[in-house]
């Protein structure tokens, strides 16, 4: 359970599957993202979180859209997690992913059960599971 305050603070781990299209620049799709990007080029996601990375349940509905920042595997990301453990509202969060070290996001805000919500996300991609592993790190709710 989360708790009003931000000297109250929960972190819990979830799960995606990044299985998705790139974008080109041009407009063209690319089955694999994990592909040589291109500075400029975008990559869409909107799937549920899971609490195990196999067979588990999902916890949230996670939509994002990262562009490519160069050529030096760096990308800007914002997105939104909808009914975050399904309580009704939404979070906002924005950070640089990096290829081979992963992501760290901001939560920016958010709306009905979390209005007053801080805090941050990491995202790693573990391909032992073939999933991102995200840490959710929530203040305020």
């Amino acid at each position: 359970m989360y708790f009003k305050g931000k000297e109250n603070c929960k972190a819990e781990t979830y799960y995606l599957d990044w299985t998705l299209p790139l974008i080109t620049r041009e407009g063209d799709l690319v089955s694999n993202a994990a592909t040589d990007a291109s500075s400029g080029e975008r990559w869409p996601f909107a799937d549920f979180m899971y609490d195990k990375p196999v067979g588990g349940n999902a916890v949230a509905f996670n939509a994002e859209l990262c562009t490519r920042l160069n050529d030096d595997d760096l990308w800007l990301c914002s997105g939104t997690m909808k009914d975050f453990t399904w309580r009704e509202g939404q979070i906002t969060y924005e950070g640089i992913y990096e290829d081979d070290e992963g992501g760290l996001f901001t939560i920016t805000g958010g709306t009905g059960a979390f209005e007053c919500a801080s805090g941050y996300i990491s995202d790693t991609f573990d391909s032992t599971l073939g999933s991102s592993v995200c840490t959710v790190k929530l203040c305020g709710v």
